[in-house]
């Protein structure tokens, strides 16, 4: 009786709860189970239940076929069991097991069963899904674990974006837009100034429809921060044409503005130019859909993972794996944070055997232009040799950094150096990659600017007109009144030496009052009150 109980739980165990463990008591306690729990109807349904609700297989998996041979298997046990004559249900039992099956293996079941025409029996069926499954086993050997969980389908949407279909290049015809052409990047940096000085372009975003003076877009030079585009930059004087319009556009003359006091001082003398070449690739990458899009590449040794911009990513569509990264630079600062990793397959121009698979971070941008200024270079030729960045010495973006795990895969036997010893050509299976000191000829010319502005009463104004209204500010006219309140508060203000502003009491007429009419009026006061009350007057 105490064995019986202890095997009870739920609610067979509630349901002989209150029997004792007396030995008398064990066959009172078995009828009440069987009464309550032996219903062969009930549990036939159930039986069938469970052997008509097996799953269909969504793919070809050792587990599910195994699965599926074990359910059945039971739950023809357990009707024969009950008493229920399976012994006829063969055709019936193979019919619906087979429907479970994946496409191939029900292909199997059926050129197997093929020659015959005799009806199947199951122990022909069970023969068979028990050597499909171990022949799945050794095929698959792992490879293929985890299909046998559900599968959901994966949604694709066809976006077709309407707003690119009229962009065309005014540069290049082409249907993309202008900071986009590489065409127009290949060009120096003078001749794409001119072309959108000439076109009316937006110097700040190479819009075609506005000048910079109405461009809404909030970036400036990722190189010197002016309201420029990153492309147009330029070091050479000829830039403070540019300056001058951008910044003037958005200057105009307010009356009654106080002037600013200015004091600069201004130096200026020539300098050699000189510059370093950081090793640069060009590299084909393959895009979710399988493209390939030549990207550029940094080969960075000091670099202990490899990075990716995020606009590059974006256009190649690569799945990201989210991750939270710090970047850390020069002296452990770390102020560059990744929230992304995507997985990426990059191949040489030269060789397309040359495959690498790779685990990128996402950033936001890696460096600006490099070089930084274009580089003549007809005295340090290297030879007719194939160079893994044909066009390095033209300034243009980084969309790929490639660290020093990469860098130890592509590099080759093979080193070649110009004949100062100062430019490094080193062979690898990207090309030959340049690096080293550039030195030109050409002196440049520095100017060293030092200014101090007072601009204290100019942020004053410039805060009310930012509270104002932005529209009306500037169209409203001044009343006579509003105007001399105005040139009052100018009178009457002024500032110490700590920039606390001292204000006069403002009486309306600029002669102080007579004391002794003050004091008079302190004495009529009361007789006045009092004259008011005419009983308290007579008294």
């Amino acid at each position: 009786m105490q064995y019986l109980k202890g095997l009870l739980s739920g609610e067979a165990e509630q349901l002989v709860r209150h029997i004792s463990l007396a030995d008398g008591n064990y066959m009172r306690c078995w009828n009440m189970l069987e009464t309550r729990y032996n219903n062969k109807r009930y549990l036939c349904n159930t039986i069938l239940k469970r052997l008509l609700a097996q799953p269909n297989a969504s793919t070809e998996t050792a587990n599910f076929i195994r699965e599926l041979l074990d359910t059945t298997s039971e739950c023809l046990g357990a009707l024969s069991s009950l008493g229920v004559d399976v012994t006829n249900w063969d055709i019936i039992i193979v019919y619906i097991t087979a429907l479970r099956l994946d496409h191939e293996s029900r292909k199997q079941w059926e050129l197997q069963s093929a020659n015959s025409t005799e009806l199947p029996t199951w122990k022909a069926f069970e023969e068979f899904l028990t050597n499909r499954f171990r022949a799945l086993e050794f095929v698959d050997s792992g490879s293929n674990v985890n299909q046998s969980k559900p599968h959901h389908p994966r949604k694709s949407f066809h976006v077709a974006d309407e707003s690119n279909r009229n962009i065309s290049c005014k540069y290049c015809k082409e249907p993309h837009r202008l900071a986009h052409c590489r065409n127009f990047l290949s060009v120096e940096v003078q001749a794409r100034r001119g072309f959108v000085e000439k076109n009316n372009i937006c110097f700040n975003c190479l819009g075609d429809n506005h000048r910079v003076h109405q461009c809404r877009s909030l970036m400036t030079c990722r190189v010197c921060q002016r309201r420029h585009h990153t492309y147009l930059h330029s070091t050479s004087t000829d830039s403070k044409a540019h300056r001058t319009e951008s910044e003037s556009s958005n200057t105009e003359n307010v009356p009654g503005e106080t002037a600013a006091s200015v004091v600069c001082f201004a130096s200026g003398g020539m300098v050699p130019s000189s510059q370093v070449l950081l090793a640069t690739a060009l590299v084909r990458a393959q895009s979710s859909n399988g493209d390939t899009r030549t990207i550029r590449a940094l080969l960075d040794q000091g670099s202990q993972a490899s990075f990716i911009t995020e606009e590059t990513a974006q256009y190649l569509g690569l799945k990201r794996t989210p991750v939270r990264g710090v970047v850390s630079g020069l002296g452990g600062s770390a102020n560059v944070s990744s929230n992304s990793m995507v997985n990426i397959t990059i191949k040489s121009i030269y060789d397309h055997n040359v495959t690498l698979n790779l685990n990128v971070y996402v950033l936001k941008s890696i460096t600006t232009l490099l070089p930084s200024k274009e580089v003549v270079a007809t005295n340090w030729v290297l030879g007719n040799i194939p160079l893994a960045d044909p066009k390095y010495n033209i300034p243009n973006k980084i969309e790929i950094l490639l660290g020093a795990a990469v860098y130890g895969q592509v590099v080759r036997d093979g080193v070649k150096k110009n004949a100062e010893g100062t430019l490094l050509a080193q062979n690898t299976t990207l090309g030959w990659i340049l690096s080293g000191i550039v030195s030109n000829q050409e002196n440049q010319e520095a100017n060293l600017i030092s200014m101090h502005s007072c601009l204290e009463d100019m942020q004053l104004k410039r805060l009310g007109e930012l509270e104002a209204d932005p529209i009306t500010s500037r169209k409203i006219q001044l009343t006579d009144k509003e105007a001399r309140s105005e040139k009052f508060i100018a009178e009457i203000t002024a500032r110490d030496q700590e920039g606390r502003y001292i204000a006069r009491l403002p009486y309306r007429d600029t002669e102080k009052p007579d004391p002794k009419i003050v004091e008079c009026g302190c004495y009529l006061l009361p007789e006045s009150i009092l004259g008011s009350t005419f009983t308290v007057g007579e008294a």
